[in-house]
């Protein structure tokens, strides 16, 4: 025999934790099918972009105290709530209480910033390898040796669905693919993007590569037998660049890795370094793990990108940029620090 479900009086709550201050739930009906209870709601002031977290809680006796958040819900209820009119979740409530009797129900829906992002990293085991060119620009002069601690690298770089889940916007110029790396960020913008993860207390801090970092990640760590391109000695299998690209940037990891297993560390989008640049800092650096100038006024860009000439992606190329600069070429990687 069906159960019956009583529902005499319904009154809907809304709370929400660490949106803006002018966040509501607005527009909230509900209708019972004599199935599925089916609640319609709008979220008021929040940006464009922004993604959520919704969750849906129940009592039984006025609000005094709540269940949940309920399980046996769809729509749009759960991780990467991205629309905010007409919002709909439908709670299968006799899954759920198979006996559901009260004349004091109270929803409660609870949005929180959905911003967990995953985070793809290799462990490069630190070694020592000789950095810079004799065949390149007078900046990759002279070669010498680095020696560098165990690093974390990300695996790809960041993508444009990985930055708005975070920022709430998108500031590529090449939108529409939110698989490919971001781009048209500044190194300040890169800075709170890192601050914001950095909040979220995972147990590890993240932050930009060092330019010995990086190279010693886009060469596989190689002093003999390295190849002009990362993984490669022809820029074709590693590299978006400007005579394969067809003028855009392209979705991370569809390129051939290094033998570290990372992608695009050659073209796609050249990637911001933390460090300060100056082209005679070669002559001054120390052996173990250099940080780059205490000063500057432009900060490393390495790696090439899709409408510059294969040459700009060789893993000893070497450019710079100002912090306030921002280019549909120029993206980020990042290192994991293990607390």
């Amino acid at each position: 025999m069906k159960k019956v479900i009583r529902i005499v009086l319904i009154v809907f709550l809304s709370a929400a934790t660490n949106i803006i201050q002018s966040q509501s739930i607005t527009n909230i009906t509900a209708a019972y099918n004599g199935e599925n209870i089916i609640i319609t709601y709008d979220i008021e002031g929040v940006s464009t972009g922004t993604v959520l977290k919704i969750d849906l809680f129940v009592s039984k006796d006025g609000g005094a105290a709540f269940d949940g958040p309920l399980k046996k819900v769809s729509g749009n209820v759960g991780n990467e709530v991205r629309t905010f009119r007409n919002n709909q979740i439908s709670w299968r409530v006799s899954e759920e209480y198979p006996e559901f009797i009260s004349d004091k129900v109270v929803f409660e829906i609870r949005g929180t910033p959905d911003n967990k992002i995953e985070i793809q990293f290799e462990i490069i085991r630190g070694g020592s390898y000789t950095m810079g060119t004799r065949d390149g620009d007078d900046n990759t002069k002279p070669t010498h040796r680095v020696t560098l601690n165990d690093f974390y690298i990300g695996k790809y770089e960041i993508t444009q669905e990985q930055w708005l889940k975070i920022m709430g916007t998108n500031p590529s110029l090449h939108r529409n693919c939110p698989t490919c790396p971001v781009e048209n960020v500044t190194y300040n913008d890169i800075l709170k993007f890192i601050e914001k993860l950095n909040r979220q207390n995972t147990g590890f801090y993240y932050r930009l590569p060092t330019e010995a970092e990086w190279e010693f990640a886009a060469s596989s760590g190689k002093t003999k037998d390295r190849e002009l391109f990362s993984g490669n000695n022809s820029a074709e299998p590693v590299a978006w660049y400007v005579a394969n690209s067809a003028g855009s940037t392209h979705p991370v990891g569809e390129k051939a890795p290094n033998d570290f297993g990372i992608y695009d560390l050659s073209g796609n989008v050249s990637e911001w370094c933390s460090d300060f640049y100056s082209p005679l800092y070669y002559k001054l650096s120390p052996e173990k793990n250099p940080p780059g100038p205490e000063s500057g006024g432009s900060r490393v860009v390495r790696g090439g990108s899709w409408n510059q000439a294969a040459n700009s992606s060789r893993t000893t190329n070497r450019q710079y940029e100002v912090q306030s600069f921002k280019s549909s070429n120029i993206g980020l990687r990042l290192v994991k620090i293990i607390n």
